[in-house]
């Protein structure tokens, strides 16, 4: 996991195991991140996805699984769930897929313990995709 954050002599490892052990190698690296390595000049990267490389799966956030956690973790939204679901995944899917829908519901559910609220209301949703989105900015 994090492949993305390798050094070069932790590629010359991965390289040297893959060419010496036999077995499968699974690699997980966020895309952007990885193809930020490649463009550095970190030759292992390229020679591990040009040469060593029987295939590459990309993992994309669908909106059906956003809509999954929503129903899920914020139940009771009743006709304001397709909105929130919108709402989370056009943000998540620039601003760090899941892991951004994870934090935006968790920030809505502390909201609405905050304001003594036990429904969830879309108000309260796009209060907390700001305040996770502010919270990103900032750190980025």
């Amino acid at each position: 996991e994090e492949a993305h954050h390798l050094c070069p002599n932790g590629l010359d490892v991965v390289k040297t195991l893959v060419n010496r052990t036999p077995g499968e190698f699974l690699l997980i690296a966020h895309p952007r991140l990885w193809e930020k390595l490649e463009s550095k000049g970190y030759s292992q990267c390229r020679q591990l996805t040009t040469n060593r490389l029987g295939r590459k799966i990309t993992l994309r956030l669908h909106k059906s699984d956003v809509a999954k956690f929503v129903d899920r973790r914020l139940p009771g939204m009743n006709g304001e769930a397709g909105k929130a679901t919108e709402l989370i995944f056009k943000n998540a899917v620039s601003h760090g897929n899941f892991a951004f829908v994870r934090k935006a519901i968790r920030r809505t559910r502390s909201l609405m313990r905050e304001k003594g609220e036990t429904t969830p209301r879309l108000a309260v949703v796009s209060e907390a995709v700001n305040a996770e989105l502010t919270a990103r900015d900032v750190r980025g």
